[in-house]
């Protein structure tokens, strides 16, 4: 229940500060809670690989800036959390039952969890149960600056990644703090953007711990204590920087048409046991280099690329419809790979149906009524 604490602190938080001066012109304090539902269907339709998600997602958001710093430079500074419940309609999807891959879609706006499920591999579930995403708290400044002649906002947020998953709390993750800056401009309704990410993961080990089993068995009528790993042999990931370029266009009728691309750098931990157990003489930290299949710090580059239609036809609602895919940049065969989709068995591309509502705009056009 620790990892829970800090979710319950910041939301004291906000709602304390949401209180205080509640006549002000700002709606509900300047608190706002955006609910998120979102549906993630697969595109390969064969049996055993087919697979269907829906997520419920809370993200309370907190004007700080313009509760506190109206007309200032802090104005646009915001804080935010986000948290995520999944559960499983259909298939064969890696959060509930696998150690390969989780869909995209739900980890759009902190992709620095995405090494964690990719580099840190996965619980197996035991059926369609519901899965506590990780929490993520944000505080972000939408105009740190403005580059002159060039029309550029300079933006930027601060985050850090808690486990309150259980595969994060299997894995040993401590926290993944990360920092980001990015450059926008926008052109009547055309409006680009880039940014870059760090991120930096502690761990409680370098490499995933299982938990062993301590009960022994009975074979040919024989007590034998089973085997013990020391850990899963999967190194966690240590750093990693995530690049990424954008373009959203305003259509009439309150469309719009956005995409991304992006392309994530993850570093492992070094190995902390070379030596094989049974085979004394093996070092798969000098002889695996050898032959170019174990690295000292691995490297795995992923590239995501997301493309969505957007629909609000009130301020307090918005639909949107997309195309999600994550997946490395090379395949087997070190050929670069086509990030935009890509249907096959391992669900690299998820097409995704979401419903976003926002409480205070709810609640303002309730009040204009």
């Amino acid at each position: 229940m620790r990892p829970l604490l800090p979710a319950a602190i910041a939301i004291a938080v906000l709602c304390a500060a949401s209180s205080a001066g509640a006549g002000e012109p700002l709606e509900l304090g300047g608190l706002e809670l955006e609910l998120t539902l979102t549906e993630v269907s697969g595109l390969y339709f064969s049996s055993e690989a087919y697979q269907n998600q829906a997520a419920v997602s809370l993200s309370p958001r907190f004007l700080a800036g313009r509760r506190f710093f109206e007309g200032k430079w802090a104005e646009p500074l915001t804080l935010s959390a986000e948290l995520s419940v999944e559960a499983e309609l259909m298939g064969n999807d890696s959060s509930f039952r696998g150690t390969s891959f989780a869909s995209p879609a739900l980890f759009r706006s902190s992709p620095e969890q995405l090494p964690l499920l990719s580099a840190s591999g996965q619980v197996e579930g035991t059926g369609r149960r519901a899965v506590i995403s990780d929490l993520t708290l944000a505080a972000s400044h939408e105009k740190l600056a403005l580059v002159p002649g060039a029309e550029l906002k300079v933006s930027s947020d601060l985050k850090v990644v808690l486990p309150t998953s259980t595969a994060s709390q299997v894995a040993g993750l401590w926290a993944a703090p990360s920092a980001s800056v990015g450059l926008g401009r926008e052109l009547g309704p055309l409006g680009l953007g880039a940014s870059f990410r760090a991120v930096k993961y502690f761990f409680g080990s370098t490499v995933a711990k299982v938990a062993p089993l301590e009960a022994p068995f009975v074979l040919n009528g024989r007590e034998e204590q089973p085997y013990r790993p020391a850990s899963s042999g999967v190194a966690n990931p240590s750093h990693g920087f995530t690049t990424s370029l954008g373009v959203e266009l305003e259509l009439p009728r309150e469309l719009s048409l956005s995409a991304e691309y992006s392309l994530v750098h993850t570093w492992a931990y070094p190995l902390e046991v070379c030596a094989v157990d049974g085979v004394p003489t093996a070092d798969v930290c000098r002889d695996g280099s050898a032959v170019g299949f174990v690295q000292k710090v691995g490297q795995r580059d992923d590239h995501s690329f997301y493309l969505e239609v957007g629909w609000k036809p009130a301020e307090w609602a918005s639909l949107a419809l997309g195309l999600s895919t994550y997946r490395p940049v090379r395949a087997d065969t070190l050929e670069l790979t086509n990030p935009f989709i890509h249907v096959s068995p391992y669900n690299y591309s998820t097409v995704y149906l979401s419903l976003k509502l926002s409480a205070a705009e709810l609640a303002s056009a309730i009040k204009a009524r």
